[in-house]
């Protein structure tokens, strides 16, 4: 039996994608925080349980019979150093003859603050005594692309990484690697220093991205305490925005550059490179013929969202109708198109609006009060939501 902990979230998802390609679905445990989070990978024949990591009785449980194991690290930065313990004491009582651990680039040196828990976590691995395997994973690519919007809107990218350079790579990349380890025999003792083919500065992703969404967009270098400074501005958390800001700071050293191959070879192909993931993420971007200013100018609003296993494109319809008026504002637009939704159920609307005081009225509307009734149809935290201008 193979266990995947957290595989609701983007990355185990993935890697129970990549395992059911060789692995019979009843042989995989998705164990997860929230079971109904997981209905979809039920109806796939995934054997779903609950394993919190807060709630050690949890895990015993879901490990119970479990050959090999995937601990995906805890999303809760600072305070997961006790998490990973609880699932490392449970699979250790469970007698699982392999455990994975998805860690950080290079955590035994890196100076980054984020390598900390990783390597600490490393060391609770090895003194378990379970045979293991760690697979020390570079940044996401994604995770670059999450400021995308704003650097279109502003025209820059911002960080405090200098010219370092990010051996990035696409989540499905490390999904790909993490399953090829569970699957493949004599895999203990190994450690993978996991990174892309070709690195990239901020700098050249900035070139990327104007390169292919015709907008003249730079990268701007801050110290790192402005950047810090900004984070928090922006809404992170005190704590978080510090950790971000110290991981470019170490970058720019070289924390997280690799060249030493260990991905492709693992995953037998080339890693994902850089450019396709600009593409795809401009993807969302809606282009207009230039247009003559008036006032108030009209802005179109991009709605991107994934819809729960089981929410049919035309059970969605029955909502879109209303869309413009209950679910994403009380405001007067129109919904001049969407697409049907794709293989893993995401859904697009492009919103036209006559001023950008009513896009602005529009995302403020729903970030404060959700309807339940729109919430409870859609994946959590899957509502993307941008504006562009014409």
């Amino acid at each position: 039996m193979y266990a995947v902990t957290g595989a609701t979230g983007q990355l185990g998802r993935l890697v129970i994608d990549a395992l059911l390609k060789s692995i019979p679905a009843d042989q995989i445990i998705a164990a997860v925080r929230d079971p109904a989070k997981a209905r979809d990978l039920v109806e796939r024949g995934v054997i779903v349980r609950e394993a919190d990591y807060n709630r050690p009785d949890t895990l015993t449980t879901a490990l119970a019979g479990v050959d090999k194991l995937l601990l995906i690290s805890s999303t809760e930065v600072t305070g997961r150093l006790p998490q990973h313990r609880a699932v490392i004491e449970a699979a250790h009582r469970a007698g699982v003859s392999l455990i994975a651990y998805t860690s950080m680039l290079h955590a035994d040196t890196s100076p980054a603050r984020l390598a900390v828990e990783h390597r600490q976590t490393e060391e609770v691995i090895a003194a378990s005594g379970l045979p293991a395997v760690i697979l020390r994973n570079g940044w996401y690519t994604e995770n670059h692309l999450l400021t995308l919007p704003a650097a279109l809107e502003h025209g820059a990218f911002v960080g405090a990484a200098k010219e370092g350079r990010f051996s990035s790579a696409a989540r499905q990349d490390y999904a790909e690697a993490a399953a090829m380890v569970l699957t493949t025999d004599n895999q203990a003792g190994r450690t993978y220093e996991l990174a892309a083919d070709r690195a990239f500065t901020l700098t050249e992703l900035a070139a990327e991205v104007s390169r292919q969404s015709g907008k003249t967009i730079a990268y701007n270098d801050l110290s790192q305490g402005a950047y810090e400074g900004l984070l928090t501005s922006v809404g992170l958390p005190a704590d978080l925005a510090a950790l971000v800001a110290d991981a470019d700071v170490a970058a720019s050293r070289g924390a997280l550059f690799d060249d030493g191959g260990a991905m492709r070879r693992l995953i037998g192909r080339p890693t994902t490179p850089m450019e396709r993931l600009v593409g795809e993420a401009l993807g969302l971007t809606v282009r207009q013929p230039a247009m003559q200013a008036k006032e108030p100018s009209p802005v179109i609003e991009v709605v991107m969202l994934k819809l729960k296993s089981g929410v049919t494109a035309a059970q969605f319809k029955v909502v879109d109708g209303e869309i413009q008026a209950k679910y994403i504002s009380n405001r007067s637009g129109f919904l001049s198109r969407e697409s049907a939704p794709g293989s893993d159920n995401s859904w697009l609307a492009i919103i036209h609006w006559r001023s950008a005081a009513d896009a602005d009225a529009s995302m403020k509307s729903f970030s404060a009060a959700p309807p339940a009734e729109f919430i409870s149809m859609i994946e959590p935290d899957s509502v993307v939501m941008t504006r562009y201008g014409w």
